[in-house]
């Protein structure tokens, strides 16, 4: 059974198309309609889609920033993963820029291991290119990743010129 269409007409009365759903921000629920069903708009099919994670072998690591003094994403921001090696040094693993939307991931082949990793924003970078002076010339993100705990590591990042706020999001 195809999961984002199909041009199979069994069930359907009428004239069913092939619809191609769409899949973004696996985070949360979305609804997608199927605007090729030839039906009154009042019952158009919905289609469900949650948490669907292609290839992935393990738990996923995102972030996303968000600038609050302008209150829009903060995008082109320059991101460094580093992890925490046995002597207690951090070795960068991967480097990143956020999107437009100042979303950013990585470990992307599902990497992601029970360990300590930091993100290190280059956030005075970021406000330069705003015409602004951050007071914090970058922000170090230190996290705790833990077995079997969740599926997504999620780590936002709410930055001002002159403070920020992360947490664990999921």
């Amino acid at each position: 059974m195809p999961l984002c269409g199909s041009n199979d007409n069994v069930g359907f009365p009428g004239n069913a198309r092939e619809t191609i759903v769409r899949l973004h921000d696996s985070g949360t629920d979305n609804i997608a309609y199927d605007t090729n069903y030839q039906r009154p708009s009042a019952a158009r099919l919905k289609t469900y889609v949650k948490h669907i994670n292609f290839g992935a072998a393990g738990p996923r690591l995102t972030t996303h920033v968000l600038d609050t003094a302008r209150g829009t994403p903060a995008g082109g921001v320059p991101v460094i993963l580093s992890l925490r090696n046995s002597k207690g040094v951090f070795e960068e693993l991967e480097q990143g820029r956020t999107d437009n939307d100042g979303r950013c991931e990585f470990l992307k082949g599902g990497n992601l291991q029970p360990e300590v990793y930091r993100f290190y924003f280059d956030t005075d970078l970021y406000f330069r290119k705003q015409n602004a002076t951050g007071f914090f010339p970058y922000v170090e993100v230190v996290f705790r990743v833990k077995a079997g705990q969740d599926n997504h590591y999620h780590v936002p990042l709410l930055l001002s010129p002159h403070g920020y706020t992360t947490y664990h999001g999921s």
